[in-house]
């Protein structure tokens, strides 16, 4: 598909002749692809000859160099590891994420960054997931159950509508902005015939709002990181320029991220600033003198496809000043707090399906994991799910609409009877249970269980954990030398191994 002539305009203007032919000479080439490991499963000996060239600005990435379906790995099933576009891991790394931190990832989906963040995290902290696509959102849960995160929350919320639960409460926000998504035009073409010259600015008041939104949920002296997969200046400097100039205990931080190119100066917006780009003349007007050492627009970093291995990106970092604005109300109702299941009153059916978990639990899970959970977790029922909820969520945020997965679903409960979860099963690592069905990469007793059959095994009765060279795949039980399969029925499709083995 061709470019559109408004782009080509837009590009030569920015960014200059030479930069736009370098971006046509690679327009056909084979987009930039990478994988990034799971730092909580075991890398199994196949997935060695992909590790050859990392990604230079992210943690356990590597670019992929040819053109292998891993998606329908069983690897990839189990969580080893996450496809995703290089560039687009910059932005966690500007963030970067602490253990014990409390994060917003506020426009998830699908959940690469997500994930990265809680990789950097080791899934220890506060870490929530929001997107308000539903469908979207949707696969955002199935990625971090896939990946085995265990306190993560996951919202289908507006941005705004976050403020009541989060009011200053996160030491670090992650705005993926939506946006006019030029930076997918090599790899999507839907991408191209949905942009047009209105478009950016259109976005621009949108991702305002969605900046306002994450200023209200950062405590003071925390961060937020704003990043678009696109290239105008519009959404990108301009958008950055507005926001400080609106907030005035805001300040960029320089980014020095591997091969990426700073952002445009004041000065070279202001030579771009005409009766087109409206909005960009109406920013610009709105910085003083006093807003320049704030708004150094070049403190931020852009990746472009012919300049490094991405399609492109632009990432800045944003601090909140510590001010004498005082803390939120809705801090510290429970964060930091660690609350004993024994001593948290419940409902007679919350009990009831407690106390069948804890005996699933002592059958099943190792002693080691199952104490290290309730000291971060508190046991919570929530319709027919039980789930394990962080300590340090604050107890504002109900189980309700909109908040799709409230920590780690353990189980579903029906009729006196409980069935442990998917999502349980691939939060565990081998170490962590009492049984395992260890099976090995090419067995096709693996492809077997991913399609949902039933397995003979020489087993005493009682549930175990499916796993592939210690890569889990999820929960079987065992039934008179048959395993019963406990992959959901959503989740069975046919798998192929991919990789040489």
């Amino acid at each position: 598909m061709n470019l559109p002539h408004d782009f080509e305009i837009m590009y030569r203007k920015v960014f200059g002749e030479t930069a736009w032919f370098a971006y046509l000479d690679g327009y056909s080439d084979r987009p930039w692809r990478a994988l990034r490991v799971n730092p909580k499963r075991p890398i199994c000996a196949e997935l060695y000859p992909l590790l050859h060239t990392p990604v230079p600005w992210a943690k356990d990435a590597y670019m992929i160099e040819n053109d292998l379906p891993l998606g329908g790995d069983p690897l990839h099933a189990g969580g080893l590891f996450y496809l995703q576009e290089p560039s687009a891991m910059a932005p966690v790394a500007a963030l970067h994420p602490v253990a014990g931190e409390s994060i917003l990832d506020l426009c998830a989906a699908p959940g690469g960054k997500t994930t990265q963040i809680a990789a950097a995290m080791n899934d220890r902290g506060i870490l929530v997931a929001n997107e308000i696509h539903r469908e979207r959102c949707l696969a955002l849960a199935e990625n971090t159950e896939r990946m085995g995160l265990s306190s993560t929350c996951v919202t289908n919320l507006e941005p705004h509508a976050l403020i009541p639960y989060f009011e200053q409460f996160f030491d670090a926000v992650l705005v993926d902005a939506p946006c006019s998504g030029e930076g997918m035009f090599r790899k999507d073409p839907q991408s191209i015939a949905q942009w047009n010259e209105h478009l950016p600015e259109h976005n621009a008041t949108r991702q305002l709002d969605i900046l306002d939104s994450a200023y209200q949920m950062t405590k003071p002296g925390g961060r937020i990181v704003y990043s678009t997969c696109t290239f105008n200046p519009i959404e990108n400097e301009t958008v950055l320029l507005r926001f400080i100039a609106e907030h005035q205990d805001v300040r960029l931080v320089p980014l020095m991220l591997p091969e990426a190119l700073p952002g445009l100066s004041i000065d070279q917006l202001r030579s771009l600033a005409n009766e087109q780009w409206p909005l960009l003349e109406d920013t610009l007007q709105l910085v003083g003198n006093d807003d320049l050492a704030r708004c150094d627009t070049t403190r931020s970093n852009r990746y472009f496809p012919y300049s490094s291995n991405g399609e492109g990106h632009f990432v800045a970092l944003i601090e909140k000043q510590i001010s004498s604005c005082a803390p939120s109300q809705h801090i510290g109702t429970a964060h930091g707090k660690k609350r004993s299941l024994k001593k948290r009153t419940a409902s007679a059916q919350q009990q009831e399906v407690i106390e069948l978990f804890t005996d699933f639990a002592c059958a099943t899970l190792s002693k080691t994991y199952w104490r290290k959970l309730q000291e971060t977790h508190t046991l919570a029922l929530h319709g027919e799910i039980l789930y394990a909820v962080p300590h340090n969520l604050p107890q504002t945020v109900p189980f309700a609409h909109g908040i799709l997965r409230k920590g780690l679903p353990l189980c579903t409960a029906r009729n006196h009877h409980i069935v442990p979860s998917h999502a349980l099963a691939l939060a565990l690592t081998a170490h962590d249970v009492q049984r395992e069905l260890q099976l090995s990469y090419g067995d096709i007793r693996v492809l077997n269980y991913l399609r949902g059959e039933t397995l003979s095994v020489d087993e005493s009765n009682g549930y175990l954990l499916v796993t592939v060279d210690g890569v889990p795949q999820g929960f079987g039980k065992v039934v008179d030398g048959i395993l019963k399969n406990h992959m959901p029925k959503g989740l069975r499709k046919k798998y192929t191994f991919v990789l040489p083995h």
